[in-house]
């Protein structure tokens, strides 16, 4: 599960239409990936600190690792951090996304 919140200049409309025309298409194609999906929180709660989240699932942690690890993932999720992240140039990742294995 990856949790996250787009940084606060992004629209939000234009954000939810690049993850169903690009997000999602792009890991359900991944041999790896057994389910892919994106998910909103509609109700805020101050025990949620994040408004979206993607469930990522695996059928073994080899494909895990595979899919992970891979080049091509790497930059998608640095372009995804360049388009709609709260610290796009950070090196500390988890300002961005928090995952969850």
């Amino acid at each position: 599960m990856l949790t996250y919140t787009p940084r606060e200049s992004v629209n939000l409309t234009d954000y939810e239409k690049w993850l169903v025309e690009v997000d999602n298409p792009f890991f359900n194609s991944i041999n790896e990936v057994a389910h892919y999906s994106n998910w909103k929180i509609l109700s805020k709660s101050s025990l949620i600190n994040f408004k979206y989240f993607d469930f990522l699932c695996f059928n073994s942690i080899d494909d895990f690792k595979i899919t992970w690890n891979s080049k091509e993932l790497q930059f998608f999720t640095k372009e995804w951090r360049r388009l709609w992240g709260k610290a796009p140039n950070s090196k500390k990742l988890y300002l961005n996304a928090r995952v969850f294995l």
